[in-house]
């Protein structure tokens, strides 16, 4: 229940920073940045969404297939394959593990949300509410 309740705070937070222009304290405009910065590569987005989506850890092979899925691009499939793992396991993913939005067993290729992963869910429901809108 409490996680709900911290999962409630940060999407008021969020709406409230969007309309009304007021901005949180110190701390949390840190991390508000920082979910930001993370949010910022459609990679991480992707990353992020499929983990929010997910029950428990997800492997380097399932996010890879979900942002191959979400890429258009004119490369070989691949091709497409080998570069996005590349990119997400030497880019992305620790990025997003250094900012703590995740943790990435790079023996293992096992990639599990923290809870800190749950202060981009109100900016990823709405830019897939806005995407959904958008027919894209």
């Amino acid at each position: 229940m409490s996680e709900r309740l911290a999962e409630l705070e940060s999407e008021r937070d969020a709406v409230r920073t969007l309309t009304e222009g007021t901005v949180p304290d110190d701390e949390a405009t840190d991390a508000i940045t920082d979910v930001f910065d993370a949010l910022a590569r459609p990679e991480q987005r992707y990353v992020l969404t499929l983990l929010l989506r997910a029950e428990g850890g997800l492997t380097v092979a399932d996010l890879v297939d979900y942002v191959v899925e979400q890429t258009a691009d004119d490369a070989s499939a691949n091709e497409l394959r080998r570069r996005i793992t590349a990119e997400l396991t030497h880019t992305h993913l620790p990025e997003l593990a250094s900012a703590g939005f995740v943790t990435y067993n790079l023996e293992r290729q096992l990639v599990q949300s923290t809870d800190r992963t749950e202060l981009v869910r109100p900016y990823v429901e709405i830019a897939l509410a806005q995407q959904s809108m958008l027919g894209d």
